[in-house]
């Protein structure tokens, strides 16, 4: 088992992944609930309509990596946020064909946030972004990743070392993982240089993913 340090210093972390998580990024309750916006009440740019087969993929890639028994964070609702039944915690939008000229797949914020992403949604304390058009699984676990409170594995400390063609480690870097992590994991679903790859371009979360966030998440 590997070791866990959580650190409780550095409060002033933005994006997450397997080392260098920390306690206020973390959920209170392991059950969040999502929904699917299009962007249009909050009047948000950049952003598309959602397709029913696309939400379907999403909740179908997320119910079977994501589970209680399995991840002890997992999420729930997937409704359209307008309509939804229950009160978001996470909105997830798709974003347009100009975000994929970018180069984005995907964007998310870490872990519960101080404060509501969009207004029409107070409840909301997390988004997630997912560029319709290269829509993925391994992109799809990726982000939910960040939104339960993961970092991104290239940036940790060791990670240099065992993959220099790839990571940039820098002092910048492994200054915003904070002074807690666990040891470097190749096959992070967090780790670009893996799921970038033609071995990751179809990864789900690694065992070591999956160890660290039933440690986070003990439910």
């Amino acid at each position: 088992m590997k070791k866990l340090i959580l650190s409780v210093l550095s409060l002033f972390i933005t994006t997450s992944s397997f080392a260098g998580v920390h306690n206020y990024m973390l959920w209170s309750k392991p059950g969040v609930k999502v929904c699917f916006s299009d962007g249009k009440k909050e009047k948000r740019s950049g952003t598309v309509k959602w397709k029913q087969e696309k939400k379907d993929f999403v909740r179908t890639v997320i119910e079977q990596e994501y589970s209680k028994e399995r991840t002890g964070i997992y999420f729930i609702g997937f409704e359209d946020c307008e309509t939804a039944s229950y009160k978001p915690n996470v909105i997830i939008y798709a974003t347009n064909f100009t975000q994929a000229l970018k180069g984005s797949r995907g964007n998310s914020t870490a872990g519960e946030g101080f404060f509501s992403v969009a207004k029409p949604y107070p409840s909301a304390k997390g988004a997630i972004e997912l560029t319709s058009v290269t829509l993925n699984k391994t992109t799809i676990i990726h982000e939910f990743g960040h939104t339960a409170g993961l970092l991104h594995e290239q940036d940790h400390p060791d990670a240099y070392e065992a993959q220099s063609d790839c990571s940039s480690t820098s002092s910048k870097t492994v200054k915003k993982w904070g002074v807690g992590y666990t040891e470097f994991d190749e096959h992070s679903v967090m780790n670009y240089c893996y799921i970038h790859s033609s071995e990751g371009k179809e990864a789900g979360l690694s065992e070591g993913d999956i160890a660290l966030l039933k440690t986070l998440y003990p439910y």
